[in-house]
């Protein structure tokens, strides 16, 4: 979580696996709310990682501290957050196609990467997957302003800076963890019960944030399989 007083609006990365670690880093230098701090963060939590790497965000001595950077609005809420700043500032998010989403937390958490009806929902049933993320991210899109698309990331940033003003140099550092260095095509590794489980399971992720929705068949064109 960002807060910036200077140019009104709060980042929020309560949405796991949608390059959190990577805007935290990015953004870091305009946070200025004295009264929040995001104690470190382990930049990468995957297989092999090093638990040296960390990074944290605000005053170790402000009034709220945060264990995790995936605040929610309701969670800084609830801390005491001013209700009027809160509604007056942009709040932002970035989300992800959900086939890809949820190949991205398989691969991190249980290090599966061919996603069937079965793997998926044996990662259901690890207890990885997290409470808030059990519904899709459509839920945790309350309180939010603007919805940024992780595949349009890049340009978006770049608009951002733009919209805002900002005056920092700032630029987008895209933070590779080490389950991330080997290359996956998330999509090519689903079955057709894979597919139609997700389809069912996070539909109205696909209606909300305007995903396209696919057919086995039309997966295999869209990755160019034959």
């Amino acid at each position: 979580m960002i807060i910036s007083h200077k140019y009104k609006f709060i980042w929020f990365l309560h949405n796991g696996h949608t390059a959190s670690t990577s805007l935290l880093m990015s953004l870091q230098e305009l946070h200025d709310d004295l009264d929040t701090y995001v104690s470190p963060q382990r930049l990468d939590h995957g297989h092999g990682s090093n638990p040296e790497q960390k990074i944290s965000v605000g005053n170790p001595q402000a009034k709220w501290v945060f264990d995790s950077q995936h605040t929610t609005p309701e969670e800084l809420l609830d801390k005491g957050f001013c209700p009027k700043k809160f509604d007056e500032y942009t709040k932002i998010v970035v989300c992800r196609n959900p086939y890809t989403w949820m190949g991205s937390m398989m691969r991190k958490n249980i290090n599966v990467v061919h996603f069937s009806e079965n793997t998926i929902r044996r990662f259901f049933a690890s207890g990885w997957m997290t409470h808030r993320h059990l519904s899709g991210q459509a839920s945790l899109l309350k309180n939010i302003d603007k919805v940024i698309r992780i595949e349009n990331l890049v340009e978006e940033f770049e608009k951002f800076k733009k919209d805002f003003a900002i005056e920092e140099n700032i630029l987008l550092r895209r933070f590779v963890k080490n389950h991330e260095r080997i290359k996956v095509d998330y999509m090519k590794n689903y079955t057709s019960d894979g597919i139609e489980f997700m389809n069912k399971k996070f539909a109205q992720d696909f209606d909300h944030l305007g995903y396209e929705m696919l057919s086995f068949e039309k997966k295999r064109k869209v990755i160019g399989e034959k």
